[in-house]
């Protein structure tokens, strides 16, 4: 099943991160047309006026969390190439999509009738060609998309970005194993990163209250109490004492709908900024799935399918300055 992405948290001790989101911010408006009826797949018009003309990504919506929106059924092709042909093979993978998006039915044959309306993320990536005059056009305007989808008005879905700045620094344990012979190493150590995630998930989430409010804050039962989460029923504080202090962290928290492309170009264009600094010590926790309270976080593979959240690391010290912890849910 794909899934659109709708929430994003960070936790960075580096500076300027925030910039880089609200860019972001900024050119990832969605729209969403609330009663698209998909038999507008198999219209002559739409498929001479856009998807010959670009890429088109229809992402029908179903609400599933408060983090994510689930999607059943997605169809993303250029029906450029090959030649769209009634009854092709591609015009059967359209209708294949098409009945894939219905309720069940007993009927082979899908009467156009029975395509109910379904509200639905539209996406048109125009393909540009190079004109004489800049201010001439030879394709529809991307907005245009969403407009021809419907006789109603249609959303554009504006992103909402907070941060917070916390005036006490973030501890975490000592993530990298010291080598016998007093050389500098980067062997990370599964336990401490198992340890790092549950705090910075915590923190990230606001399961666990900041440090500058862990004192004051009355005790969370569903974090304090062993039998409800495990991995949570420990004094931050008491966890970190002896770990590495982060000054002036940030508290970054994107709230909207994305594709998982844009949230992989954002982490791409993060993750080159900030290695860029590697000759300085800092951290970037990176995270878009909801979280599990309770449920153990395993370091992986960058290749695993199942990757939750990424704690990138900088450390002069270290055989490698920068380094890169994927999670998975364990």
């Amino acid at each position: 099943m794909s899934r659109l992405i709708s929430k994003v948290f960070c936790l960075t001790s580096y500076d300027g991160i925030e910039d880089t989101f609200q860019n972001f911010a900024d050119h990832s408006l969605a729209d969403i047309v609330s009663d698209f009826h998909l038999t507008t797949l198999m219209d002559d018009d739409f498929i001479a006026g856009f998807c010959t003309k670009g890429d088109v990504t229809i992402l029908p919506l179903e609400a599933s969390t408060a983090f994510d929106f689930s999607v059943e059924k997605w169809f993303r092709l250029d029906l450029r190439t090959p030649k769209f042909r009634r009854n092709s093979r591609l015009h059967q993978r359209l209708k294949g999509f098409l009945k894939a998006s219905l309720d069940p039915i007993d009927s082979i044959r899908v009467p156009p009738d029975v395509l109910k309306p379904r509200p639905c993320l539209v996406c048109w990536s125009p393909r540009v060609e190079p004109t004489p005059h800049s201010e001439s056009r030879s394709t529809p305007l991307p907005q245009s998309l969403a407009a021809h989808l419907t006789k109603n008005k249609y959303f554009k879905l504006r992103p909402t970005l907070t941060v917070e700045r916390w005036s006490e620094p973030v501890h975490l344990p000592n993530l990298f194993d010291s080598p016998f012979d007093d050389q500098p190493g980067s062997d990370v150590n599964p336990d401490s990163a198992r340890l790092a995630y549950t705090i910075l998930s915590g923190l990230a989430t606001g399961i666990v209250p900041p440090p500058s409010q862990s004192v004051a804050v009355q005790p969370n039962p569903c974090v304090c109490e062993p039998r409800l989460a495990p991995l949570f029923s420990l004094n931050i504080r008491e966890a970190t004492s002896l770990g590495t202090p982060y000054q002036n962290p940030v508290l970054i928290q994107l709230t909207g709908l994305f594709m998982p492309g844009q949230v992989d170009e954002l982490e791409g264009t993060i993750r080159q900024i900030i290695k860029q600094r590697s000759n300085s010590r800092g951290f970037l926790f990176f995270a878009t799935q909801p979280f599990s309270l309770g449920r153990s976080c395993n370091p992986c593979s960058a290749d695993e399918y199942n990757v939750v959240a990424r704690l990138f690391i900088s450390d002069p010290a270290q055989k490698s300055p920068f380094v890169t912890i994927n999670f998975k849910m364990g």
